[in-house]
């Protein structure tokens, strides 16, 4: 009896320490899913225009137009320019969209959009910056109608933005320049940078394990991304998210290493007790 309960206390160490060091596997360290800063000045490999009225493109400059000459770039270097009053007044209406790579955001529960923008008003003219949330465009934030910093492009505003809700394993990001059919002023954006940090259960990969008889565990689908694409995206945003447990065959249940912990600290504590 006394090596049973010798055996018994040596087991209950080695299921403590193991549960110990069991949440480790779970932790995520922040990733980069895209970063741009534009100081190659030309147009960044995988980005690409959308031309939704005339023609023009974005530039990848340090400003030369003289109305800008007090403030010719967000941070000294090249930046993502569009700059209607430099073309003058006859141009067509321009409406163009700069489009970055695709990037899996699937991978990452927390997904984190920064970026510096400058945008100077006329009219009805604006700026727009859209996300792809694998089915359409959703737009997460309008410029429109005042200067939101100042009129140089030095003047600009440092921006967050929690992508969380559109995570797909496609997501882009896009920013949207239209002078509304009018000789308008600019719009220009620089150092792009989208994170990811820890992790979700709404995929296989990172399925939660439930240990035999343990405490209940509270989850979110927040952020779920949902595969069943069929239903419409809303609806499947706003849908409760849940699992089926549907025991295998008994001679192929797979026995995860904490259940087998469990099933021996009961085989001992048992025997202990006689």
């Amino acid at each position: 009896m006394k090596i049973l309960l010798h055996n018994y206390r040596f087991w209950l160490l080695v299921f403590s320490l193991t549960l110990s060091f069991l949440p480790a596997t779970y932790l995520s360290a922040q990733s980069t899913l895209l970063t741009q800063n534009f100081n190659a000045c030309s147009l960044p490999s995988g980005w690409s225009h959308e031309y939704l009225a005339g023609s023009q493109p974005f530039l990848f400059v340090i400003s030369n137009n003289p109305n800008a000459a007090g403030g010719p770039s967000i941070d000294g270097t090249c930046m993502a320019i569009f700059d209607d009053d430099i073309l003058g007044n006859a141009v067509q209406p321009l409406t163009t969209r700069l489009v970055s790579p695709a990037f899996d955001a699937t991978t990452k529960a927390n997904i984190v959009f920064n970026v510096d923008v400058h945008f100077r008003t006329w009219g009805d003219s604006y700026f727009r910056i859209l996300v792809w949330d694998g089915e359409a465009w959703q737009t997460i934030k309008n410029y429109i109608g005042q200067d939101y910093s100042g009129p140089m492009f030095s003047d600009f505003v440092h921006e967050t933005f929690n992508l969380s809700a559109y995570r797909n394993a496609a997501m882009k990001i896009a920013f949207e320049y239209s002078d509304a059919n009018d000789w308008a002023w600019w719009a220009g954006f620089d150092n792009v940078v989208v994170t990811g940090d820890g992790t979700l259960n709404d995929i296989c990969a990172n399925a939660t394990t439930v240990p035999v008889d343990g405490t209940c565990i509270t989850q979110s689908n927040t952020n779920t991304v949902f595969t069943d694409h069929k239903m419409p995206a809303q609806v499947r945003k706003n849908r409760l998210y849940g699992i089926n447990l549907l025991p295998p065959p008994a001679a192929t249940l797979p026995l995860k290493p904490t259940l087998l912990l469990t099933m021996l600290y009961r085989f001992i504590r048992a025997i202990a007790t006689v």
